[in-house]
């Protein structure tokens, strides 16, 4: 595939990010085709996005009405947080095989808090922790805005490990202070014995705002002169201030990165907090519309442009290291400006009060259309958000679990797990059975070759796939069945784990054998039940195919040496899939047990690993904010209270 402007851009250290979401990006398919295609890399929002998606198009209209049916009473701030963290989510699924393949510098999607509460940093490490937790993807980045109890509160969901996006950003001070909560917070997950490689942050630097308001002094003091001289040298300042602004930003973040204080933190895996370059879409028309793309790419950067820039800069963008060119130059503008009496802090400061004021302007707005019969105001009980809850159960039952996790945090039941410390069981043979562990990261090696096989079945016309097993080899390959059923062109799977007479006479009267595959998987390869079921539906095959070609619709899968293995190959049977032997068989649904049927129904493959890695990612972290120990932790005090039924 040729390189476009993006991949070039990329290929220079810079991930271009889509400035927009809605429900229709999503279902559409155009939001993963801009990934997969044109190199997007990431996706942010904020209620302007959301409000602009809710007025412009029905995306939301069926979904409104649907909650408002299931939930009488629901506020407006409910109604949009459901709307929006359905979208995020799924965002963020459509964007995980990126994040997964790029080790996590790339595939975030941003949610902004609300400020329903202020400008408040407790109210907003509160709303930030409680929309990570309903959104509940790795690659989710919440954005805060750089007020001053912004920056505390990023920098404290950074210590929780939370990844953000730190917005409004127009100062350079105000990014130093940024740059610096960020390294205090590694360094605080660093003392505590914290992986630092979970957290990823960028920091949205704008820039187009600023030549806006800049240039209209600029031309006041045209107009305010005569000399042709003096005219000459202010015109030759506009545009000039913000990409300046952003260069000298840029330039301190890399003597920060190049510092000995940071690379201490980076040998502990900990990732810089990247420059993301926002309000780069060109308010003045005089001005090329890829201005603010074409001058600022260079290394470790992330540009978020709305569609019609991304468009612009995919047609005629101008693709080269422009970041680090003339940083001189970029200081004798600002110097020049000053000595205009252009004050760019108050300029900067000013344009913050008015981001804040938009941001809370098209809360309201968003609000009000979403409250029944679309009246002005949100009311007040729109004003507050559900209190933060990860599961409907009594408040008995949720500080129960609450003190469960505590507990496992103190004792580092997760690390352990982790470490392999069998005297979490019983201390004796129990480590041997933890490649379960493994398995997400080891998956990926059998992508390409699982692909290949289930394609060469479709094409030979195999209709079916029957799947015989006991136990934990047919329990995972049915759950898939049930969850994905067959992609289009791709044969159905029947798993039968049963020796009853006559389920295995109904299944066997259901098959057409000169279209089926038999897969026969057992661990130990000597399980009585499948080897009878094996001998029993080879004939059927035999009598279909022949003796000559029943063979080669019969696969294994099973551990390296069985008996079932020697047997395969003996008989010449199509393919041998190994499974791992220290995994059991109720947790081998991520090794060949699983992935094979998977394939053959038309799973994709590289999502479903991708998934599974970023789930294993997630149950790394401490049981506090770890969705298995939380489950874990449910079920475990449910049942001390007799309730012992899970839906």
């Amino acid at each position: 595939m040729a390189m476009n402007r993006i991949h070039k851009a990329r290929k220079l250290g810079q991930s271009l990010w889509y400035d927009s979401i809605s429900r229709s990006l999503i279902d559409s398919g155009e939001l993963r085709r801009l990934v997969e295609v044109d190199g997007i890399r990431g996706v942010t929002s904020n209620p302007s996005i959301f409000e602009k998606a809710l007025k412009e198009g029905a995306d939301y209209g069926a979904a409104v009405a649907a909650l408002r049916a299931a939930r009488p009473g629901i506020t407006a701030y409910e109604l949009y947080e459901e709307l929006a963290v359905e979208d995020i989510r799924d965002a963020c699924d459509a964007l995980l095989p990126l994040h997964v393949s790029t080790d996590g510098e790339d595939g975030y999607v941003s949610l902004e808090v609300s400020l329903v509460d202020g400008d408040s940093t407790a109210a907003m490490v509160k709303e930030g922790l409680h929309l990570a937790a309903r959104v509940g993807r790795a690659n989710l980045m919440i954005k805060i805005p750089g007020t001053t109890a912004g920056v505390e509160a990023a920098g404290r969901l950074m210590e929780a490990g939370v990844s953000v996006n730190i917005t409004l950003l127009f100062a350079r001070e105000r990014h130093m202070e940024v740059l610096e909560r960020h390294l205090q917070a590694l360094e605080a997950r660093a003392r505590k014995g914290e992986p630092l490689g979970t957290v990823a942050s960028v920091a949205s630097f704008f820039v187009s705002r600023i030549d806006t308001a800049i240039d209209k002094e600029l031309a006041a003091m045209l107009a305010a002169t005569d000399s042709k001289r003096e005219k000459a040298s202010i015109e030759a300042l506009l545009g000039k201030a913000a990409i300046a602004n952003a260069k000298l930003a840029y330039d301190h973040w890399r003597k920060t990165t190049a510092s000995a204080r940071w690379k201490a933190l980076a040998k502990r895996g900990a990732r810089p907090q990247r420059l993301l370059w926002a309000s780069t879409g060109t308010k003045n028309p005089s001005y090329p519309d890829t201005l603010y793309v074409d001058a600022l790419i260079g290394p470790a950067t992330v540009n978020t442009a709305p569609p019609q820039t991304i468009a612009a800069f995919l047609d005629h963008g101008k693709p080269a290291a422009t970041l680090v060119e003339d940083v001189a130059g970029a200081r004798r503008v600002l110097a020049k400006l000053d000595a205009l009496g252009v004050d760019l802090d108050a300029t900067t400061t000013k344009l913050l009060r008015e981001g804040l004021k938009a941001f809370g302007e098209a809360t309201t707005n968003l609000l009000a259309a979403l409250e029944p019969g679309k009246s002005g105001a949100a009311p007040a009980a729109a004003a507050k958000p559900k209190a933060p809850s990860w599961f409907s159960a009594s408040l008995e039952l949720q500080g129960a679990c609450e003190s469960a996790l505590a507990r496992m945090d103190a004792q580092r039941l997760v690390e352990r797990v982790w470490e392999r410390d069998a005297s979490l069981w019983t201390g004796a043979d129990e480590a041997k059975w933890l490649k379960w562990l493994d398995a997400p990261a080891q998956a990926s090696r059998l992508v390409g070759e699982l692909k290949r096989f289930a394609d060469a079945i479709a094409k030979e016309g195999v209709s079916d796939v029957l799947l015989l097993g006991m136990g934990g080899s047919s329990l995972g390959p049915e759950v898939l069945a049930r969850t994905f059923g067959a992609k289009r062109g791709r044969p159905r799977l029947v798993v039968l784990d049963s020796t009853d007479p006559s389920q295995v006479a109904r299944i066997e009267q259901s098959l057409d054998f000169k279209k089926t595959l038999v897969v026969v998987a057992s661990k130990s390869g000597s399980t009585l039940e499948p080897a009878i079921l094996q001998a029993r539906f080879s004939a059927a095959l035999v009598r279909a195919l022949g003796a000559k070609k029943a063979p080669s619709r019969l696969v294994a899968i099973t551990d390296p040496g069985s008996k079932l293995e020697a047997q395969a190959k003996g008989e010449g049977w199509r393919a041998i899939f190994h499974g791992e032997p220290q995994i059991g068989g109720r947790f081998s649904v991520l090794s060949a047990f699983g992935l094979v049927p998977a394939a053959l129904i038309g799973v994709d493959l590289e999502q479903f690993v991708a998934r599974a890695q970023a789930m294993a990612k997630q149950c790394a972290e401490p049981a506090s904010r770890n969705p298995g120990a939380r489950l874990g932790a449910l079920m475990g005090e449910a049942a001390k209270r007799g309730r012992d039924k899970l839906t």
